[in-house]
């Protein structure tokens, strides 16, 4: 009972996080710090979590000819997902080309994937944001890679981010727009009183 008492309740905590992600105007959701996973990849990947990382010294490696080249990521909590940002920094690779965004609410292997956008990244080491064509709440998303920039042996990707807005930012902003819409029907003091009944 004394352990019930003192521990703060799931829904609680993420109430709480959520709110604190509310400081950040564009929080990544895909950040290894609060929470997220690289669930899996293309077979033979290597240091997948690198991407998940905010360290431009590591990346996920892998053998180009595996194409498509893929990986599965868990948010840190679910998100109506709005863009996403993808980079290489690695002089001695190949780099993402043309590739997808699906997106999913249940966990695999149950995952209905549903295309969120298809995309062309640049040939360059910046990092790329890419807006998505289709909103939708996901806690799970999957980037898939079918061609690459360049002609070295393995193909690397330093950095995925994935921006949108959680359940609570959503609900401020409902009530935002309903406080301004029931402020814009208040009379003001220049509204001319209604004549008195006979």
């Amino acid at each position: 009972v004394l352990h019930s008492q003192t521990t703060m309740p799931s829904y609680l905590f993420l109430l709480f996080c959520s709110f604190f992600l509310l400081s950040s105007a564009r929080y990544n959701y895909a950040a290894e710090a609060c929470g997220a996973n690289a669930l899996s990849s293309t077979p033979g990947s290597k240091h997948v979590s690198s991407v998940l990382e905010e360290n431009p010294d590591r990346y996920m490696l892998v053998e180009c000819n595996r194409a498509p080249i893929w990986i599965i990521v868990q948010l840190c909590q679910a998100i109506r997902v709005e863009g996403v940002k993808m980079a290489n920094y690695e002089l001695f690779s190949s780099s993402f080309k043309d590739f997808s965004i699906y997106g999913s609410f249940a966990a695999p292997p149950n995952s209905e994937w549903i295309n969120l956008g298809n995309f062309t990244g640049e040939e360059n080491l910046n990092d790329q944001p890419f807006n998505l064509t289709k909103f939708m709440w996901a806690r799970f998303l999957k980037v898939v890679i079918t061609s690459h920039w360049g002609s070295e042996t393995y193909c690397s990707l330093s950095s995925l981010r994935a921006y949108g807005s959680s359940l609570v930012e959503d609900m401020m902003d409902d009530k935002s727009e309903w406080n301004s819409a029931v402020t814009n029907e208040v009379p003001t003091s220049d509204t001319p009183s209604p004549p008195p009944p006979p």
